[in-house]
């Protein structure tokens, strides 16, 4: 083990106290005096007052556990106050403190004193000074925090004198009298309550109590649901307690008594989903209630006198209850005032004529939920009111007719005025544009390029466009008015005629505009008839459009065999298309066909006769027979084919299936045995 002191630590040690007992002499005896903190003396509180939490002043009756505000004027005395000293205000009994339990005590920007309220019975406010009151003089100023009635402990009714008991002289200062009258209450099915977090703004609690009357429950469901914007659910927060319902002493309460937690029992009874959670509570035995606490957080720096709601309903044994619940962000010596702000604003044109029915979102910056409405009058005026002091947008979601919404306005908390708690806002709307679109659709063989022309209520504008195939045969008329002397402009557009056209515009200003050109270009197909072989009488000749039958024609001797099929159109009418135009002849027995020719030349039609024939060949002899003999078949004079004869086929043959006509002439067969020797 190693010595803890030697002989050179004892020596070290002794120096260092010697040191520190020279210091404490000369700070004794050189005049520097040490200061102690200590309450002080004399009266500080120089008046108080009592309005509501909203700085109003109240006469009507209050009841338990509603918060009002005491109001509080001080003057503290030169050179004699340092920091740390502190001045003690009791409440009477009966009233306790109401959030936020700490506060600031400021003189513009600075920290004059920090105040706590202590819970008891009574309750106590101390002011704690801080080193600004060492460097500052003549100072005085106010302040407020908040209490209510404590029903639990307090035993007066009617007119409640409250009064602040100073410490050290023990000087009372009066505030001002409270209505307070409580009824009796009955226990009910469902009541539910809520405030703000003593030490965080952003957190709220709420307790729902269920079955004050201690009967049984069947089949119980519970559902809650907040009702504000961007406030959810503090996860883990939820806990369910048992105990028995009694009304307190003086019947003006009901208090929650013998309680138990049961939470675990609701582990897997307790659904969330985002604004709202259910509780299956089932089938509970008389003789006992419920109390469900939890906690909320608000995603957003609220400010002072904002109200969140909450909604519960229960459905028990066949019967439904609801109870809404709020609570307000109560401030001690905070800016907010509540729901006492108002937004005007003034809509005009850019010639500052009033404009009517403009309608406009106002929308809280911080939580972006939309507070409310705003529609101007005939006067372009609108005004809404019961707002918080906060910043807000302004969105214009209708504009009158003939004008563009405008862009949204800011409205900031420092704008509005701090005596009339208004702010005005002059929105300028400039007149609505709007655009027509054309487009261009050919049927048929288009041309290079067209005109078309913009009309507005039947006149032209002067404004035209070429379209042509640079631009895809489209082209957008913009930055046109909208209205005219409130009335809105019916837009038309017509194209410059052209010739061999059909022109058809459907469509409307919303959707644009199409110029649809059929080409209307007529064609004739003339079409010959001619024979070989010799002809007959008539002959049925039809004109196929893209190979539907469109006409049936006779040609005939008395027509010179000759037909045109006139005022044919070119292109198709649906698409556009060249159609595609062909002959067909009905068939003729004993002829061929055969078309020649196109629409643009014109068809030939050729028909040639036709026919077979056999020729039969028998070998006589007289005589002493060959073995054999060949017989050729000649065609006009041409030899075409031949056989040989022999005993085997008796000496004979038939040449078939041989063409009665060459080119419309018959044919002449003939047959010659080549030579026999002897």
């Amino acid at each position: 083990m190693k010595k803890l002191f030697g002989h050179k630590n004892v020596a070290g040690l002794f120096g260092i106290v010697m040191s520190l007992l020279i210091i404490f002499t000369s700070l004794f005896h050189g005049g520097i005096v040490p200061v102690y903190a200590e309450e002080l003396s004399n009266n500080v509180i120089t008046g108080a007052s009592l309005t509501d939490t909203n700085g109003n002043p109240f006469t009507y009756q209050i009841g338990a556990w509603q918060p009002f505000r005491i109001n509080v004027q001080y003057k503290l005395p030169n050179n004699t106050v340092h920091a740390g000293d502190t001045t003690t205000m009791t409440l009477p009994v009966g009233f306790s403190p109401a959030q936020p339990f700490q506060f600031e005590v400021k003189a513009g920007n600075d920290v004059v004193a920090n105040g706590k309220i202590i819970d008891g019975n009574p309750a106590k406010v101390v002011l704690t000074y801080t080193s600004y009151v060492d460097t500052h003089s003549d100072i005085q100023g106010s302040f407020y925090f908040n209490a209510q009635i404590n029903s639990n402990t307090q035993t007066q009714t009617g007119d409640i004198p409250v009064t602040l008991t100073v410490s050290g002289d023990q000087a009372v200062v009066t505030a001002g009298t409270v209505k307070f009258n409580p009824p009796k209450v009955e226990p009910v099915p469902l009541i539910k309550a809520g405030w703000m977090d003593s030490s965080d703004k952003t957190i709220g609690h709420y307790k729902i109590n269920v079955n004050q009357t201690n009967q049984a429950m069947v089949g119980a469901v519970l559902v809650d649901q907040l009702l504000n914007p961007g406030v959810e659910y503090v996860e883990g927060s939820f806990r369910v307690l048992e105990g028995v319902w009694v009304k307190n002493p003086t019947g003006t309460d009901i208090q929650f008594t013998q309680e138990r937690d049961i939470t675990a029992e609701f582990a897997n009874k307790i659904s969330v989903q985002g604004n709202r959670f259910t509780i299956a509570i089932g089938s509970r035995p008389a003789g006992k209630g419920l109390q469900i606490r939890y906690k909320v957080k608000i995603n957003y720096k609220a400010v002072a006198g904002e109200v969140f709601k909450n909604e519960v309903e229960l459905d028990n044994n066949g019967q439904n209850h609801k109870y809404v619940a709020s609570y307000k962000i109560i401030d001690a010596n905070g800016s907010g005032e509540g729901y006492k702000f108002a937004i005007e604003i003034k809509k005009t044109d850019p010639n500052g004529r009033p404009l009517e029915n403009a309608v406009f979102d106002v929308i809280r910056a911080r939580s972006e939920a939309v507070v409310g409405q705003l529609k101007t009058d005939a006067n372009g005026y609108a005004k809404l009111d019961g707002l918080l002091l906060d910043d807000y947008i302004l969105r214009e979601v209708s504009a009158p007719d003939g004008y563009s919404p405008a862009e949204d306005t800011n409205v900031r908390a420092t704008d509005f005025d701090s005596a009339t708690k208004t702010v005005t806002k002059t929105i300028i709307n400039q007149p609505s544009k709007t655009s027509i679109s054309v487009t261009k659709q050919w049927i048929g063989k288009g041309v290079n390029s067209v005109t078309v022309h913009l009309y507005a209520d039947g006149i032209d504008t002067g404004q035209r466009a070429v379209l042509d195939s640079t631009n895809q045969w489209q082209y957008t008329f913009t930055n046109l008015d909208e209205y005219k002397n409130g009335n809105k402009i019916q837009y038309t557009v017509k194209e410059e005629t052209l010739a061999n056209y059909d022109s058809a515009i459907t469509g409307d200003m919303a959707n644009g505009f199409k110029i649809t050109n059929t080409n209307t270009e007529k064609i004739s197909i003339p079409v010959t008839k001619t024979w070989v072989g010799p002809a007959v009488a008539s002959a049925t000749v039809k004109l196929l459009a893209d190979g539907v039958i469109k006409e049936t024609v006779t040609l005939n001797a008395a027509g010179n065999w000759k037909h045109t099929f006139n005022n044919l159109p070119k292109y198709d009418a649906t698409d556009g298309h060249e159609i595609e135009y062909k002959v067909q002849e009905e068939a003729i027995a004993n002829y061929t066909t055969a078309i020649s020719g196109t629409a643009t030349t014109g068809f030939t039609i050729t028909n040639t006769i036709t026919g077979k024939v056999s020729i039969p060949v028998t070998k006589v002899w007289i005589g002493k027979k060959a073995d054999s003999v060949t017989v050729n078949l000649y065609a006009d004079g041409v030899k075409i084919d031949s056989k040989q004869l022999t005993a085997a086929n008796h000496w004979q043959y038939t040449f078939t299936n041989l063409d009665k006509y060459n080119n419309g002439n018959e044919i002449r067969y003939t047959v010659k045995e080549e030579t026999l020797a002897n």
